[in-house]
């Protein structure tokens, strides 16, 4: 009897234990005849873990018949789970043929399988995809789903998404969404964006956002020497978070060059939390300092303590 004939008679057994290992040592022969028997568990055995199982070992086998039978249960399969593990598996496969079949589950009745579908996605690494992430980002009902969905479309540099993560970054109700977008944003690079990310970076209400938003305007400083979003940079300086005013400090650092002609102008500004900002980012500028020593000091009394010049 040979290794084929005694898995196939494993296979139907009625014991859960003894088909779980039999799908095991299949995955590990190198003949087609394995990926058929695997295909048929896969449609057909009547354990949901088995089925899932079995989806993500047929990646072993890189065939078009595989991906075809993948893309099958991941329509038809009633558990989401194995839909997920389908879903899965088709990000090891070929984009070509199995870029269709994710796309599709976009729209699965599971949030499991969606967000599944988009890191998938990910993978493929297809451009032709944007279109319907773009979709997600903005209509997907869960925010676990658009968050994938904006760490995506930044891994493609889908520079054509850049107007959607704009929507996103200003008018998605969860902070985990606009944290991503406006990462996405800042890799992207499209200069088009530091309006919207200075105004997140000032009035977002979650910090991690601000934070993520001041990071990324630090791609855009040196390049638009813009004094009014310099100044902006500026008053993140004053936010009550520590992360989000070190993330603009950074920023501003890195581009010294174009920063501190802004800095010194605002010295005669008639504002005086300008001016203020303004001392701050010039000693940030110039000046080495340790937070530790700012502890018990009010915001007048720390502009001696803030740093020492070298």
């Amino acid at each position: 009897m040979n290794n084929l004939t005694q898995f196939e008679e494993q296979l139907g057994s009625k014991n859960r234990s003894i088909r779980y290992r039999a799908v095991y040592q299949i995955a590990k022969l190198d003949d087609p005849k394995a990926a058929e028997m695997l295909a048929n568990v896969l449609m057909n055995d009547s354990d949901r873990d088995i089925r899932a199982v079995t989806a993500k070992l047929l990646t072993n086998y890189q065939t078009t018949d595989v991906v075809g039978h993948l893309k099958r249960a991941l329509k038809d399969d009633r558990h989401a789970q194995v839909r997920r593990a389908c879903a899965e598996a088709l990000g090891n496969m070929d984009a070509t043929t199995s870029l269709d079949g994710l796309l599709e589950a976009l729209d699965d009745r599971s949030k499991l399988v969606r967000r599944a579908a988009v890191q998938s996605l990910r993978l493929l690494n297809d451009l032709d995809a944007v279109p319907a992430l773009v979709g997600v980002l903005l209509g997907d009902p869960d925010s676990y789903v658009r968050w994938e969905a904006a760490k995506t479309l930044e891994v493609l540099y889908a520079i054509e998404a850049v107007p959607a993560l704009i929507e996103a970054l200003t008018a998605d109700d969860n902070s985990y969404v606009r944290y991503a977008a406006a990462v996405a944003l800042g890799e992207l690079g499209d200069i088009e964006v530091t309006d919207p990310l200075a105004t997140t970076m000032i009035r977002d209400t979650d910090s991690h956002v601000r934070y993520a938003a001041a990071r990324a305007l630090g791609y855009f400083l040196e390049e638009t020497a813009d004094p009014s979003l310099i100044r902006t940079m500026l008053y993140a300086l004053d936010d009550n978070n520590s992360q989000v005013w070190h993330a603009a400090a950074e920023s501003l650092w890195s581009s010294g060059d174009v920063v501190m002609p802004v800095v010194i102008a605002s010295f005669q500004s008639p504002s005086k939390r300008l001016r203020k900002v303004a001392l701050k980012a010039l000693l940030w500028l110039s000046a080495e300092y340790d937070d530790i020593d700012l502890m018990g000091y009010t915001d007048d009394e720390s502009y001696s303590a803030w740093g020492w010049w070298n």
